[in-house]
């Protein structure tokens, strides 16, 4: 007849371990908008972007769309061409970055 499992064995201990350990799933942070910011910076830096001849939007609201946080840069100084503005969409769960240029 076979040996049942107690709970002093180590067979038992090591099979709790696995299931515990299989249930404990790391919940994804999210994007903090702080993050989202340096996230745009870098991709418009390796884009081709001097960050230096822009400035920030302070105006507009980035949390405006719930998927992705919206980071707006336009031409320093200010007031300056509409078309010399750009926006990096950062996606609020993963930090996927994408340009989109004005015009």
């Amino acid at each position: 007849m076979p040996k049942s499992l107690s709970f002093a064995t180590p067979v038992f201990s090591a099979l709790v371990a696995i299931t515990l350990l299989g249930c404990a799933r790391e919940t994804p942070r999210a994007v903090t908008y702080a993050q989202a910011v340096q996230i745009s910076r870098d991709v418009a830096q390796k884009s081709g972007y001097d960050l230096r001849k822009y400035a920030l939007d302070t105006f507009g609201d980035p949390a405006a769309d719930k998927e992705k946080w919206l980071i707006v840069y336009h031409c320093s100084p200010l007031p300056s061409n509409p078309d010399c503005s750009f926006l990096v969409a950062v996606d609020r769960k993963t930090g996927v970055a994408e340009i989109v240029p004005s015009g």
